[in-house]
C-alpha cells in the first residue's frame, strides 16, 4: 500500500480519506448466533451490564449504548463478529496491547 500511495499527488490521499470518512454505509444484518442461549445471555449481560464480580465494565460504557463506537478511536462492535472475536483473542493473549491502563486486555482476560 505504501508503494501505491508514494506516487499519488499529496492532496489525493487526504481527499480519499475524507471521502471514506464521510460515507455512512448501512450496518450489515446481525449474524444469527451459533452458541447456546446460556452463552448468548452471558455475552448480552457482559455487553450491557458488565461483570461486577470481576470489576469489568459493560462494553456499552466505552463502545456506546448502541455499540456503534465512540469517536475518535473506539470502534463499533456491530456486524463484525469474526473481527471482534479475533481482536478479543489478541487482547487476551497479549498479541495486542495498549498503553496503561490496558483495559481491553483485562476485559478479554476474564
Amino acid at each position: 500500500m505504501n508503494y501505491l500511495l508514494e506516487f499519488l499527488p499529496e492532496s489525493l490521499p487526504e481527499a480519499m480519506a475524507d471521502y471514506f470518512a464521510s460515507a455512512q454505509p448501512p450496518f450489515p444484518p446481525p449474524a444469527m448466533p451459533t452458541v447456546s442461549s446460556a452463552i448468548l445471555a452471558r455475552g448480552e449481560n457482559a455487553a450491557t451490564k458488565g461483570d461486577r464480580a470481576h470489576e469489568i465494565p459493560a462494553c456499552a460504557n466505552c463502545h456506546g449504548p448502541s455499540f456503534t463506537g465512540m469517536e475518535p478511536a473506539i470502534p463499533g462492535l456491530l456486524g463484525f463478529a469474526p473481527i471482534t472475536r479475533a481482536q478479543l483473542g489478541a487482547w487476551r493473549y497479549g498479541t495486542r496491547t495498549a498503553a496503561a491502563p490496558d483495559c481491553m486486555q483485562i476485559v478479554a482476560g476474564i
